[in-house]
């Protein structure tokens, strides 16, 4: 997370290493504020204070140390989001599940969460964010890759092993990527992917309420900052609908973008015109809500999954665009469906 420009960061450990790291590593950076050491193995240092006098002049007050009850948490309802104080990046991962109810664990002790997990359910679905290798060994690895970005499924550690140890690949936004791209992207899968792996086509379909709001308007558009930043696109989905949809013109975030937000813009100097959700901190939100008030613009048009007229107060219309994936065929239904069967037959 971020608070104003230092990175807040909690340090794991047993009071050794843990606490040779912040003091040759973190104790003078400007950059970083440690706001927590977590108690492991030794008995009674949990809520105690690592003495600001070993913490350097950056931590007048020392930095407390943490029971790690707080490596699970459970989201099933929008009110946690609250209670657990959750990132925009957070709520973007979360609340569309929640309206499947389907509850989501969170942490960073995946064995624990695994069993929590057990407990209550009867598939459990690991979510590798953006390319993350899976911290529990699938039954059924499926891999996503974006032929909007050829050549990373192959040039990132460890997007290449996930595509090397694929089930079943799937190339989605068929519909709206170039013939080049998709062959680009193919080319890669089948130099790097195991013998005999299906590989699935998929579309991206897109929907917008009330579409004809946007006809001839002046619409800034606001897209998930993981795809903006560093995941190196300079647009997205939302430039996409404004476009499919007829905006009379899209105006660029950049030229009214304040605080963190124009920080990010050129610390990421490819982002082009869309502004980036950026929510890390209330500081950030606060950044975000001030772009998009002072953007010459008629409305608002965000592909973030997360409601933001929620979070943030526009003097515009804030109008969302959903999408989800449409598969050519049902090769991937038919796999869902044999595993599902093997799966209740114990196989």
């Amino acid at each position: 997370m971020q608070d104003g420009r230092r990175t807040k960061a909690i340090i794991m450990g047993a009071a050794g290493r843990d606490l040779h790291n912040f003091n040759v590593v973190f104790r003078n950076d400007p950059l970083t504020r440690v706001v927590a050491f977590t108690a492991a193995q030794i008995p009674d240092i949990a809520n105690r204070i690592y003495p600001a006098a070993l913490c350097g002049p950056l931590y007048p007050n020392g930095i407390p140390v943490v029971d790690e009850a707080e490596r699970v948490q459970r989201f099933g309802e929008t009110d946690d989001l609250e209670r657990f104080e959750a990132t925009v990046e957070e709520r973007e991962e979360h609340e569309q599940l929640f309206q499947m109810d389907i509850a989501v664990f969170a942490g960073v002790d995946y064995h624990t969460i695994l069993h929590r997990a057990e407990h209550e359910a009867d598939l459990i679905i690991w979510d590798g964010g953006n390319n993350d290798l899976p911290f529990v060994q699938p039954d059924l690895h499926i891999v996503l890759v974006d032929p909007y970005r050829p050549d990373d499924e192959t040039s990132y550690h460890p997007g290449e092993a996930n595509l090397r140890m694929a089930d079943v690949i799937i190339i989605n936004k068929a519909d709206s990527a170039t013939s080049e791209q998709l062959a680009e992207v193919q080319a890669a899968v089948e130099s790097a992917s195991r013998l005999n792996v299906p590989v699935i086509l998929t579309d991206s379909i897109l929907t917008v309420p009330e579409p004809d709001q946007i006809g001839v308007k002046r619409v800034l558009v606001v897209g998930d900052g993981p795809t903006l930043l560093h995941g190196g696109m300079s647009y997205g989905v939302g430039t996409i609908a404004a476009r499919k949809n007829g905006a009379g013109e899209i105006i660029s975030g950049r030229d009214f973008a304040l605080g963190s937000i124009a920080e990010a813009y050129e610390t990421y100097p490819h982002m082009d015109m869309e502004v980036p959700a950026l929510g890390y901190s209330p500081d950030q939100l606060a950044d975000l809500e001030a772009t998009l008030n002072a953007a010459d613009a008629d409305l608002v048009l965000y592909a973030t999954p997360v409601n933001l007229g929620q979070l943030v107060s526009a003097s515009k219309p804030m109008v969302p665009v959903e999408y989800e994936m449409q598969e050519r065929g049902d090769v991937l239904g038919q796999i869902l469906d044999d595993f599902e069967y093997h799966r209740l037959a114990g196989g």
